[in-house]
């Protein structure tokens, strides 16, 4: 079957000397398909230019957007929740909420689920 010949001759790559792309160098849109360099739609601010679909993006990437040069303070950086009404759920308010917010943080890098950031524009 002519599937599986090769039309060109001369290709003698062995598939384990084949070189795999690193992850995170190409973008491909989820409305049109469209693949583009992760640098160039960063660089397009996360929207595609083929189609105009706005990517979500996280509070680095939009403060690296809305603030010059990435220049901003943040405010109450250390502030994170509590339970003033003592909340229970299946485990305790304070178990559960530990838990996820460790694997927030660890995933994110940010220490709690909102950022307050202060600049002058």
């Amino acid at each position: 079957m002519g599937w599986f010949k090769r039309k060109l001759k001369g290709i003698n790559t062995s598939t384990t000397e084949k070189k795999e792309t690193p992850e995170g160098l190409w973008y491909k849109c989820p409305k049109c398909n469209t693949v583009v360099s992760t640098e160039d739609h960063s660089l397009s601010l996360y929207v595609c230019t083929s189609c105009g679909h706005h990517d979500k993006i996280g509070s680095k990437e939009y403060f690296a957007i809305i603030f010059d040069d990435n220049k901003f303070k943040e405010l109450d950086a250390n502030l994170t929740s509590s339970n003033p009404l003592n909340f229970e759920d299946t485990k305790k308010y304070k178990q559960g909420y530990c838990q996820s917010n460790y694997f927030f943080h660890f995933v994110s890098g940010v220490t709690d689920n909102i950022l307050s950031p202060t600049a002058i524009f």
